[in-house]
């Protein structure tokens, strides 16, 4: 059938990315701030809507002055890393500086953009984004300019998300974009009194602005409440492709595969408890791979996360990672609380923020906190929605005590899974 061009829906960058956060969001019958913040899309760096108990949008702010996202992906090209790519490195980088170290850093980032309520204002000296931080920052050191950017980021998010609060009234808060994968910022946002609940999404950034699309359909189409309501928030980001029977018989049948492992016949999850508890690593490949950039048991290499020797032997041989990079805990849902200090207003699902980390349990988790500043990337593992990963962590803390285990990706640090 051929389509007319009035078949063509256009959608800006940003209101996709707040249309995603709220339909993947939990909140649905409250009022609700959604904030989008990025590198840029569609002239804009940042947007403020809101939605009603009743799921209605209204836009109040959409501009091009809030520019963290730009200036801290310069940051990330100043140390010689990938911009829009190795973000999460500065990030992971920034708690080994001394606060003297970070101090040229804040107080240069800080002359170049001020918040006045709501809104961004960059200054007008500011002629670019790269060689502006080139000349500032040139006899600064590397981890000085991370810290100092990690701060500058972290500040002003606080302040512009309070003055949000204050604007609106509203203590819901839904945060999506690019900016929104700074998992400590994030934790830094949750901390902060005016706020009642947080939520990022998973894969909150360019990868799900076609979902976002889609939802912002409904409106222009004036799609009535009722069936919006068939909209269910989004409860895990298992979302993409599963495996048959083929591809297990395919995999155990190839040549290199059959000349250089063993097949063990077992339960697999019991099978896979015992190898941790000897410290060995173990590859995970089963049911719907997850969405989004945060490998979450169903495409993952594990370890037992009480061991400092797991880091070395993970990133020597197989990941390749930046050796100051922490690796993240995966832990069973009910027992959560008891690994990380009091945070009720964030969903740990999706990787999303860090936590604090409780002193008494360090020991067991110590290859998954950073070194320095005792945080965890946590991921809490749902007993309804990842089974199979579940009983698995519970035959790991049957035999170990351990409620959880290390989790990175299933690839070579850059490559695909």
């Amino acid at each position: 059938q051929k389509k007319k061009v009035s078949d063509i829906h256009i959608f800006d960058h940003h209101l996709c990315h707040i249309y995603y956060a709220y339909y993947a969001s939990p909140f649905r019958n409250k009022k609700v701030a959604a904030l989008s913040l990025d590198g840029g899309g569609d002239g804009v760096y940042e947007s403020i809507s809101i939605f009603d108990q009743y799921g209605q949008h209204k836009r109040l702010h959409a501009a091009h002055e809030g520019i963290l996202g730009p200036i801290y992906s310069m940051i990330t090209l100043l140390l010689r890393m990938k911009p829009n790519e190795h973000e999460f490195k500065v990030m992971g980088l920034a708690p080994y500086a001394k606060e003297y170290h970070k101090i040229v850093t804040k107080n240069f980032l800080k002359r170049i953009l001020s918040i006045e309520g709501i809104k961004f204002i960059k200054s007008p000296k500011l002629k670019d984004f790269y060689f502006s931080l080139v000349e500032a920052l040139k006899y600064e050191r590397f981890d000085g300019i991370a810290g100092g950017a990690q701060d500058w980021l972290e500040e002003n998010l606080a302040t512009w998300i309070s003055n949000v609060i204050e604007y609106t009234n509203i203590r819901n808060i839904i945060f999506s974009g690019g900016v929104a994968l700074n998992v400590k910022a994030n934790l830094v946002i949750s901390n902060l009194n005016k706020v009642e609940n947080i939520f990022v999404p998973p894969g909150s950034g360019d990868e799900s602005l076609s979902i976002g699309a889609c939802w912002a359909l409904l409106d222009k189409l004036k799609i009535e409440n009722e069936e919006k309501k068939q909209i269910q928030p989004l409860n895990n980001s298992y979302l993409g492709s599963d495996i048959s029977k083929k591809d297990i018989e395919d995999f155990k049948n190839h040549p290199v595969i059959k000349d250089k492992y063993n097949l063990i016949k077992g339960e697999p999850n019991k099978l896979a408890a015992k190898a941790l508890l000897n410290n060995e690593i173990i590859a995970i490949c089963r049911n719907r791979m997850e969405f989004g950039p945060r490998s979450l048991g169903h495409r993952s290499l594990i370890a037992n996360p009480s061991s400092k020797d797991t880091v070395s032997k993970i990133n020597s041989s197989i990941k390749g990672r930046d050796f100051w990079m922490p690796f993240a805990p995966s832990i069973i849902e009910d027992e959560i609380k008891n690994c990380i200090e009091d945070n009720n207003k964030c969903d740990f699902s999706y990787m999303t923020f860090t936590a604090n980390s409780k002193v008494t349990k360090r020991k067991d988790f110590i290859a998954t906190i950073h070194p320095y500043d005792s945080t965890m990337r946590v991921h809490s593992v749902s007993k309804k929605f990842a089974p199979s990963f579940y009983d698995l962590i519970s035959c790991f803390y049957k035999l170990s005590g351990i409620p959880g285990v290390l989790n990175t990706s299933l690839n070579i640090h850059g490559k695909p899974i």
